[in-house]
């Protein structure tokens, strides 16, 4: 339907909307708690590689690799070291 100007337009709806745009991750919560346990680091580099994870004070977390290759990955179950 194209109406011009003048013509009488009924039972149609007209309204105002914007457009938007949603992203996230879906994710498996298997404890419940809604929080993402494990994630997987990704890296490339000039050299060998250490990952050592800290928490928001600096202490360290843990440590996932010591010697790891220029270019790798490694997965994280987002447990501290006990």
């Amino acid at each position: 339907m194209t109406p011009t100007s003048g013509d009488g337009v009924t039972n149609q709806r007209f309204g105002n909307f914007e457009l938007v745009t949603y992203s996230g991750m879906k994710f498996e919560d298997e404890d419940g708690d809604g929080v993402k346990d494990e994630t997987t680091l990704a890296w490339r580099s000039g050299g060998r590689v250490a990952v050592t994870l800290s928490d928001t004070s600096g202490r360290r977390a843990r440590t996932l690799l010591t010697d790891g290759p220029p270019e790798g990955s490694v997965t994280w179950d987002g447990r501290d070291d006990e």
